[in-house]
């Protein structure tokens, strides 16, 4: 892998060791059975030591080896980004945690720079969740940000024109709105549609 481009973003992938982004067959192997129809994986990139799940999620006990806390999953982690989600999948001792997060109900993304690691935070519905990333990783996480916030935008956009021509009342009240049809003929059609 050279260079791949994800929402136009262009990730250099050529100075960065394949084991940063290839996934491992234990991941692979997990993945397989939770990928949805006609969802495939676009981009892998190794994450540092562990993530953290904080809000929702954070009393629930997570299971994963020998280090094990609430709301902390120690071991080898990985940020996944597919066409529907971003998958955050952390190998432990024993068993592999995964929490997905779809487009739908991420609220925002932040991003944050430090000595050694970088954050990614991902604040979805009532949990937020942190992934650090290292090394020569670094350049590529940096990027994630606007990928995600690109992708979440045009969710919403799909969402309203989606809501929009399912909804014939919502065009009707448009198009009364605009004054493009009366207030009798409003009626008509709405009474014609059974509203």
């Amino acid at each position: 892998m050279a260079v791949i481009s994800v929402e136009g973003i262009e990730l250099d992938f050529s100075r960065i060791q394949k084991g940063s982004y290839t996934l491992p067959d234990r991941v692979s192997n997990h993945l397989k059975n939770q990928l949805l129809p006609e969802e495939h994986i676009e981009l892998t990139l190794r994450g540092g030591w562990g993530t953290e799940s904080r809000g929702g999620r954070s009393g629930e006990k997570i299971s994963g080896g020998l280090f094990e806390t609430k709301g902390k999953m120690w071991g080898h982690s990985w940020f996944i980004l597919t066409n529907k989600r971003i998958i955050l999948t952390t190998m432990g001792v024993v068993t592999t945690d995964t929490r997905d997060f779809s487009y739908a109900n991420i609220s925002s993304v932040n991003y944050e720079s430090g000595f050694l690691t970088e954050r990614l935070t991902i604040h979805a519905m009532s949990s937020v969740e942190d992934i650090l990333f290292y090394k020569d990783v670094v350049k590529i996480s940096r990027k994630l940000p606007s990928i995600i916030r690109s992708r979440i935008e045009m969710h919403h956009k799909e969402n309203k024109v989606n809501s929009s021509v399912e909804d014939p009342l919502h065009i009707l009240k448009i198009r009364l709105a605009k004054g493009e049809i009366s207030k009798e003929e409003y009626e008509q059609i709405k009474k014609d549609l059974g509203k």
